[in-house]
């Protein structure tokens, strides 16, 4: 079974939710707006979002429009539980391309054409490489996560 609940708020906490999707993988589904995309990017990295890794070159301006997300399910028979802030909605695409892209339910899109978007794997080495594998599994973590996206403004 591979099915998260996703959710995104605008502002610094988890709700109240702005918008809220079902994505269900194998075979894609739910009321996610490209199922299909979303599931082969989260099936790279085991359905966990917090491995997610942003390709090189995607550009974000700095201002601070705090948006958070979280996705909730079983991937593989595994509980996942992920839950961040981002400082904008660009910093979120960024970060976890189409996974949290449904965008008709907050308001948002990416601007121009950004369906190449692809993760980088950990393996991979750069800047933003390694730094975005550790999995948020706990409030506090999501808190710290929080606090660190208000100073570095991701």
């Amino acid at each position: 079974m591979k099915t998260l609940t996703l959710t995104i708020a605008k502002g610094e906490r988890s709700a109240p939710v702005t918008g809220h999707a079902l994505l269900r993988c194998d075979p894609p589904g739910g009321t996610h707006s490209d199922p299909e995309w979303a599931c082969e990017v989260l099936e790279e990295v085991g359905g966990h979002p917090a491995d997610l890794v942003p390709p090189r070159g995607v550009i974000c301006t700095l201002q601070y429009d705090p948006v958070t997300v979280s996705a909730t399910g079983i991937w593989n028979d595994e509980f996942i539980r992920f839950e961040r802030t981002f400082g904008n909605a660009c910093s979120l695409w960024a970060e976890t391309g189409p996974v949290f892209a449904f965008w008709n339910s907050w308001g948002w899109s990416p601007k121009g054409s950004w369906r190449p978007w692809r993760p980088r794997h950990r393996g991979d080495t750069g800047a933003a490489g390694t730094a975005q594998t550790a999995k948020t599994t706990t409030a506090a973590e999501a808190t710290a996560t929080a606090g660190a996206a208000k100073l570095s403004n991701r």
